[in-house]
Parts: structure tokens; sequence; C-alpha cells
């Protein structure tokens, strides 16, 4: 939000000593340190085994020492849902000047070049704050915490339509997808009918229903950047994905050339100058199935985790937040070595024991 060099660096790199002093000195849980000395042995074996650039190999590794010890150590830590919520509040007024700015006034700072990755990166925070935002407006003991909570929301959520970035719009309608699925308890033939009936409405008629989205949002003076872009592509024959079918192809490519070990990490930037747009790929290409499976058994879990009947809802709530706003993007774009969330959510979801809530404390609540 209030752009520094190294800055999310430096502030991830306080909270990993913020972390070690919470845990006390104990050890992390063992789900959590497998998978730490996993990536960490790998990082260690690249540069002797792989030709990769020296540069974007140390900028990984280092990235990857800040957030993935620090998001391994807090997803090994208790913690009381409502106080951070009501952190967040705190946070989101902070940055909520910036944020009002940019959307009525188009405000970037002068010494911004790359407007598109500014308003990318404030998608990123932005977005896991309206999740919470939302949450309190609805759910928090407090009435002002739930005014205060509803009106940056709703300051947010404009933000999120006109500056949004694809990838966090689609996470944006999905989480509420699943949150409606969670509330009103709608797990039955009727509704799985019927959104499938939806999803294909939808997928036949998406032009259609873009350029009325579009008109609607042109009689409120909002313009969502997201939405034309995907219009002009449509009009003009263009690649909805920006160029990632392509990319996305020459990922698994490499990954076929070499499916156990991989090619070694950041050697996807070495050969093309560019990164794969898809932190799966990215690991198949990189580490091979040794890194990439897995990744992707935590992501079976966490499907497991979502239908668990004896998940509370505050915990369902948190990680669904934590998926949607903080990982769900890295399918699309960055790469999993710089992503701040990601690392914590695979611990999370490890360390969750299925029939029981072992991440919440001292807080109940019902979606």
């Amino acid at each position: 939000m209030f752009p520094v060099p190294g800055i999310v660096a430096a502030s991830a790199f306080i909270s990993l000593f913020i972390g070690i002093y919470v845990q006390g000195g104990r050890v992390l849980k063992k789900g959590a340190l497998v998978f730490l000395l996993l990536f960490f042995v790998y990082f260690l074996i690249t540069p002797l085994v792989f030709n990769v650039d020296h540069k974007t190999y140390i900028d990984y590794f280092s990235t990857f020492i800040i957030y993935g010890v620090c998001g391994f150590i807090y997803s090994s830590i208790d913690f009381d849902h409502k106080f951070l919520y009501r952190l967040a509040v705190l946070f989101s007024l902070v940055i909520s000047p910036v944020v009002y700015l940019v959307v009525f006034y188009n405000f970037t700072p002068s010494y911004i070049t790359d407007t598109f990755g500014y308003y990318m990166r404030i998608s990123h925070i932005v977005s896991m704050y309206l999740f919470i935002l939302f949450y309190n407006s609805l759910h928090d003991d407090s009435k002002i915490i739930r005014v205060v909570s509803f009106c940056l929301a709703s300051v947010f959520f404009i933000f999120m339509i006109t500056f949004g970035a694809r990838s966090f719009l689609l996470a944006f309608v999905l989480f509420f997808i699943f949150f409606a699925i969670k509330k009103y308890k709608s797990f039955n033939f009727k509704f799985v009918f019927i959104v499938l009936v939806f999803m294909f409405v939808l997928y036949s008629e998406l032009y259609s229903i873009m350029i009325w989205f579009n008109s609607l949002l042109s009689d409120y003076n909002v313009e969502s950047r997201s939405l034309i872009r995907i219009i002009y592509a449509y009009e003009n024959n263009e690649d909805l994905s920006s160029g990632r079918y392509r990319i996305w192809g020459e990922g698994f490519e490499g990954f076929l050339n070499s499916p156990i070990i991989g090619n070694g990490i950041a050697s996807f930037e070495s050969k093309y100058n560019y990164y794969v747009h898809n932190f799966i790929l990215q690991l198949l290409y990189e580490g091979g199935l040794i890194l990439a499976v897995p990744v992707i058994c935590v992501l079976v879990k966490f499907g497991l985790v979502l239908f668990d009947k004896n998940i509370s809802a505050v915990d369902w709530f948190f990680i669904l937040m934590i998926f949607f706003g903080g990982v769900f993007y890295l399918f699309f774009s960055s790469v999993i070595w710089s992503g701040v969330y990601i690392w914590f959510f695979i611990g999370w979801v490890i360390n969750y024991k299925t029939g029981y809530s072992s991440m919440t404390k001292n807080l109940t609540a019902s979606v």
C-alpha cells in the first residue's frame, strides 16, 4: 500500500522473530517441519545439480527463507480469531485513505511507473481485508465494529470491482459461492442442479452478461478495468489468458522432460526470462513430482477440510479466506517463492486435525 523497497520482506523478517518468540523455542509441528526441510534441501541442491540464473535463485531463496519459515511458524500457533479480525479493522482504517483516493480520484504516487502492477499489489492486500470486513460486518459482537467494517468493506468492494485483477475477481465470486453454500447448508441434489445450470448459462452467455454488467457499472460511473480487458479480448478474438495458455504449455512440456526431480528452482525464468504463472506448474517444472505432489496433497486435504462436518465455523471461514485471499491468485500470477500466505496455508492445512477444531482458541461463532 505504501511502496517502499523491501518493506514487505522487512515486515515479514521482523514478524519472523515475533513468531519465534511466541513459540517459546518450541519445534515446529512435525508436518510443517517436514515440508520446510523438503523445500530447504531442494534449494541447497539446485545450484549443485542444475544450471540456473544465480540472481533469480538467490532472490527466491531469500524470500522463501523469510516468508516460508515465518508462515510455517505462525501456522503452528494458536490465536484468537476475534482479536485478529478486529486488528484487521484497525489496519483497514490505516490503508483506507489510499484506497479511497485510488477509487474516487485515480490516485497513483508520482514515483510509480508500473500502475498496473501497483493496482495489482493493492488488490492483493485489499482482497484479504475485504473478506475479513465482510465477516466482521455480520458476526462481530460490537455494533460499532460491524458498522465500521461495513463502511470500509463498501469502499474496498468498489476498489476490487474497479481495479481488481481478474484472478482476484474470480476468487471473490468463488469465495461468496462457497460462503453461501455453507451459510444455507445447501448440500443437496436440488442445489447442485441449480449451480450446474447457473454455470452453464454463465459460460454460454458470458459475453452478454459482461456487456450488461459493464453497462450497469457505467450507469453508476464505475469502470472495471479487468472487465473491459475481457470484453476487448472477446471482441477481437484475442487470447483471454493473455498468453498464459502458451506459457503453461511450456511449463508442462518442461516437466515431462524431467518429471521426477524437475529442472531446478528458477530454471524456468533462466530459460524463458519470465515465470510460468501457475504455482503447481512451477513446482512440477522446477522440482518435479518431488516438490509438486506434497503440495497437491495439501490442496486435496484442503478440499476435504472444507467439507468436514466437524470443522468449526470460525476455522472454516478462516482457511477459506486465506485460500481465496492469499493463495488462489498463484494459479494465475506471481511465483510461489514470493508468496506471503501460501506457506501459512500449507502449514495450517497440514496441522489441522479432522474431527475437531485445532486452530481455534476460546472463540465460537456461526456462519
